[in-house]
């Protein structure tokens, strides 16, 4: 079995309330301190809404409008977001277990200082999101436009990036060890030769990163 097959088979998908539950619960709004369980949301347009310290555990939304938000330290398990719209979003210090995103417009999203087990994030369009101080585990990109995205100072052990676009992304002071960056657009990307050491990547890739690496090694390619 390939890495990448072993890596994504890894990832615990969450448990997820059932799309019918007569039981599940309805909001317009999160509120400070509060917490929710069960939640089913569709067509709402929180935008531009804040709360903190707020904890999910058990949600499905589709087509939400969460743009521009401020939720800090936001806790969230089991849950899935599809076709919502978290651009410049501000979530910093969020801890996600079991979370997915699918086909999320996430352009500017912040996701600073996060903990995050167990997260996917599929067709995602992620440009100039951060990441920043992150730590991930179990984690995989998937088909993701993450073109100058900031994973400064991130743990990315074993962390998948299937077909995504990392060009000119910013990966310094990043922990890569285990990465699989395969199939992978590299073009631009920010590093120090150290940042990628344990990480895979494939043939192709190395012409991607030969500028790079020659500005390291001050390399005269004439």
């Amino acid at each position: 079995m390939n890495k990448s097959k072993h890596q994504i088979n890894r990832i615990e998908p969450p448990a997820l309330p059932d799309a019918d539950d007569e039981n599940a619960v309805q909001l317009t709004a999160f509120e400070t301190g509060e917490r929710y369980e069960n939640l089913i949301l569709g067509e709402l347009d929180l935008s531009e809404s804040s709360a903190d310290r707020v904890v999910v555990e058990g949600a499905r939304l589709t087509n939400v409008r969460l743009s521009a938000t401020r939720f800090q330290k936001l806790r969230l398990v089991d849950a899935r977001f599809e076709r919502c719209d978290l651009a410049n979003a501000q979530w910093p210090y969020a801890e996600f277990d079991r979370v997915e995103f699918v086909d999320c417009r996430m352009t500017g999203f912040r996701l600073t200082g996060g903990r995050f087990a167990d997260l996917r994030i599929g067709g995602g369009k992620l440009d100039f999101a951060q990441f920043f101080d992150s730590v991930f585990r179990n984690a995989a990109f998937e088909e993701c436009n993450l073109r100058e995205a900031d994973f400064r100072e991130a743990a990315l052990a074993d962390v998948l990036f299937r077909n995504c676009d990392l060009g000119n992304a910013e990966f310094y002071g990043a922990k890569m060890r285990g990465a699989d960056l395969r199939g992978s657009r590299l073009d631009g990307l920010k590093f120090h030769p150290d940042n990628l050491r344990g990480a895979t990547i494939d043939a192709g890739q190395l012409v991607d990163l030969a500028a790079a690496f020659a500005r390291f090694f001050e390399i005269d390619v004439k």
